[in-house]
């Protein structure tokens, strides 16, 4: 494949914070954003009424998207249990946030995967969330989805290899159009795993990637070249004097 054609990491920012999404637009790094419930829940409500507010802030994202004009892909997720309320939610979400990347978030379950198959037949873009393991992916990739969320932390945590998941994962979606997305990240070095797994895309809070792009020794090393030139700049000045 030639460096034309080939695919890089996608970084997805997990908050729904408008002004940590802004710095991620001015940045320019910002691939897609993830949200749920209780990222949401996290932001100013302005009303009593949660179905409002929900379906309001996800709108205000989407308009500081456009704003910068770099409409990438937004994950919100149903708040609907029952599968047939969760297709009719999903169809108002559209309708009401009229944003042409907005992919709905439907948690992988039995009577779920008849409603993943149905959203996107209808061309609604559907991320199936909540991912654990390899059989769901399996179940998941007959309906052919737009993304597979897996949850690397919560794999974690029940003693499992996230990684191994996801190796296995990238395979059994082979000739499907969906793109892996890890989520429930703890760390860089999970950043890092992820990719190298396999993941299309990896999602997680901006502090996560702050603390990436930094090194102890990168700013040291930094801070010894500035204050080599600064010397050497002192030095010519006062030989021109």
């Amino acid at each position: 494949m030639s460096n034309s054609q080939k695919q890089y990491p996608k970084l997805f920012w997990d908050t729904a914070n408008l002004n940590e999404l802004e710095d991620g637009l001015k940045l320019g790094i910002m691939s897609g954003i993830t949200t749920n419930p209780v990222i949401i829940a996290q932001e100013p409500m302005p009303t009593l009424s949660p179905k409002v507010d929900y379906v309001n802030h996800v709108k205000k994202m989407a308009e500081l998207c456009k704003k910068y004009g770099q409409e990438v892909p937004i994950s919100i997720m149903v708040t609907e249990t029952d599968p047939e309320k969760m297709f009719e939610q999903a169809k108002e979400f559209v309708q009401q946030i009229n944003y042409n990347n907005l992919n709905i978030k439907v948690p992988i379950g039995w009577g779920e995967v008849g409603i993943i198959k149905k959203l996107e037949d209808a061309g609604i873009k559907v991320n199936v969330t909540v991912g654990m393991n390899e059989a769901q992916v399996a179940m998941a990739a007959s309906t052919n989805p737009a993304y597979f969320s897996i949850f690397c932390g919560h794999i974690k945590e029940l003693g499992g290899d996230p990684f191994a998941v996801i190796r296995n994962s990238r395979k059994l979606l082979e000739g499907n159009k969906t793109e892996i997305i890890v989520g429930s990240i703890k760390t860089p070095k999970d950043v890092v795993d992820c990719f190298l797994a396999g993941a299309h895309i990896v999602t997680a809070p901006p502090s996560i990637f702050k603390i990436m792009a930094g090194h102890l020794e990168t700013t040291r090393t930094i801070n010894f070249f500035l204050e080599l030139y600064s010397k050497w700049h002192e030095n010519n000045k006062r030989f021109l004097k």
